[in-house]
């Protein structure tokens, strides 16, 4: 059943508790994705169309984040008032794999956002990332 059909469904917004099991992402710089994704998330690399997608995951499933630039490299982030993606959320399992992956990006240099929910990033094409313990 698509979305759209669901009751409650027509307001453009996921029903409370609803679960994603995977994203597909347009990124402007594949390889500072591709850093940013695997070195410094941790995700392991599943899958690749050389120069073009990169497929990553937790726990040997196929994938959990994909990537690509079939859209284009060197794409600009969107305006702040575009619709589209807010952020999506990678769940840790502890609050200490949480800190640990924060630290990794923080000392990349990359800023970290405290919310309630957890620790908002920006992955190298500005694609928000709520970082959560389980």
């Amino acid at each position: 059943m698509e979305l759209a059909e669901q009751p409650g469904a027509d307001d453009g917004v996921l029903p409370s508790g609803a679960s994603l099991g995977h994203v597909h992402l347009h990124v402007a710089d594949l390889a500072a994705s591709r850093r940013f994704y695997h070195e410094l998330l941790g995700l392991d690399i599943t899958g690749e169309y050389p120069r073009q997608a990169v497929f990553t995951s937790a726990g040997g499933y196929h994938h959990h984040i994909a990537f690509n630039i079939w859209h284009g490299t060197g794409a600009p982030e969107p305006p702040a008032d575009a619709s589209g993606l807010e952020w999506f959320s990678l769940v840790l399992p502890s609050l200490k794999a949480r800190d640990i992956v924060a630290e990794r990006l923080k000392a990349a240099g990359l800023a970290l956002q405290a919310l309630p929910e957890g620790l908002l990033a920006r992955d190298p094409a500005g694609n928000g990332l709520l970082l959560s313990a389980a």
